[in-house]
């Protein structure tokens, strides 16, 4: 992957905003990525069991099946077929311990509203090799 570019990236969006779908698809393929749209929680779980994505963006508030049920859906499929996609969340939400919450778990935090250049710099976060914990363990020097 090119420096400021999301390369080959394979990414879903989940989103019940047409807006938001719309948006976010220019600015990642503007980046370079091939993005698949999803308008709700099922089609999204559809759209990564049939591609198995570099990266999900999915948004918490959406009728019928929230987000939480498609993260859940997700981690189930990962454990079955043993593959892991990079997740960030995107959200209208801002509560300072969700936020803190899903980074512990792994994941990125993307609160609405947002510029391109976050929504870029959210999905290269997502995709960098340590987790939260690990980057603490590895900023601790040495003490042996």
């Amino acid at each position: 992957m090119l420096p400021g570019t999301l390369g080959s990236l394979k990414i879903v969006v989940v989103d019940d905003d047409p807006m938001i779908l719309t948006v976010v698809g220019r600015c990642l393929t503007h980046f370079g990525a091939s993005v698949t749209l999803c308008e709700d929680a099922m089609t999204g779980i559809h759209a990564v069991e049939r591609m198995r994505p570099d990266v999900v963006l999915v948004d918490l508030i959406m009728p019928d099946h929230d987000g939480f049920f498609l993260l859940r859906q997700i981690k189930d499929f990962e454990q079955v077929h043993d593959w892991r996609a990079r997740i960030v969340v995107v959200t209208g939400v801002r509560d300072p311990d969700l936020e803190h919450e899903l980074q512990q778990d792994g994941l990125t935090y993307l609160p609405k509203p947002f510029a391109p250049r976050d929504l870029f710099d959210a999905v290269s976060q997502s995709l960098e090799p340590f987790s939260l914990p690990e980057k603490r363990l590895a900023s601790v020097p040495n003490a042996v």
